[in-house]
């Protein structure tokens, strides 16, 4: 869910750049790294220099931008006057500012990523174990039925022997 503003709430850019913000959530791409998703409603100098004319929304004049987690930073989460660094300029690309930190950067989206990893494969090793744990059942119940069958064969077995013997013993 989108969560919206009032008409106070920017966003800086790396390059120098504001936008107003409209709204922002926070999502989990399904690469496994976290993103800011905003609603900008960009002034006329980011439409000229990025070339937004026929990507913006007609109605609302707002378009949707999304930055990875590290490249975002919230300075203040009032809604009546919200603020964020975003660290890249308005399309995601590098500038000084997002440049600073790389190394940090990549190991953080790597770890995004192998935590989204670890927690598909946990999903399946549960999934497994109610496999297994469903199969064991079924083996449990299918020997028991079988040593109930061979009790019932033993004791018939007992049965005719003895039935055997007094034959055996009127000749």
């Amino acid at each position: 869910m989108v969560e919206n503003y009032i008409l106070d709430s920017f966003a800086h850019f790396g390059d120098g750049n504001t936008c107003l913000i409209m709204g922002r959530r926070k999502v989990r791409g399904e690469d496994g790294i976290i993103y800011w998703e905003f609603v900008f409603r960009p002034n006329d100098r980011i439409k000229s220099i990025y070339g937004l004319n026929d990507a913006i929304d007609v109605v609302s004049g707002t378009i949707v931008r999304k930055y990875p987690n590290t490249e975002v930073y919230v300075t203040d989460e009032n809604p009546s006057h919200y603020r964020v660094w975003i660290f890249t300029d308005f399309d995601g690309n590098s500038t000084s500012v997002s440049r600073i930190d790389d190394d940090k950067d990549l190991q953080i989206l790597n770890f995004q990523k192998k935590i989204a990893t670890y927690e598909l494969e946990n999903a399946e090793l549960h999934q497994m174990l109610r496999r297994t744990t469903a199969s064991d059942e079924d083996v449990a119940h299918a020997e028991s039925l079988i040593k109930r069958a061979r009790s019932a064969a033993s004791r018939k077995l007992r049965h005719e022997d003895a039935g055997d013997s007094d034959e055996e013993q009127e000749e």
